[in-house]
């Protein structure tokens, strides 16, 4: 686990960027996506689509 990490697990009110999580994101190989709408971004594992709105929806 890196420092920055445990540095936000002890202070999760720290003044924390957006360049800190997107560095603990790549760190532990999540894609950090920005929002499409709203404000909160996502940290998804590799090969995780971030397309969808309905997990239960196929193609095809």
């Amino acid at each position: 686990m890196s420092d920055l990490l445990d540095q936000m697990r002890r202070n999760p009110r720290g003044d924390w960027t957006m360049q800190d999580i997107v560095r603990v994101c790549a760190e532990h190989d999540l894609a950090c996506s920005a929002p499409k709408r709203g404000s909160h971004y996502k940290g998804l594992p590799p090969g995780l689509r971030d397309d969808t709105d309905d997990p239960l929806q196929t193609s095809g």
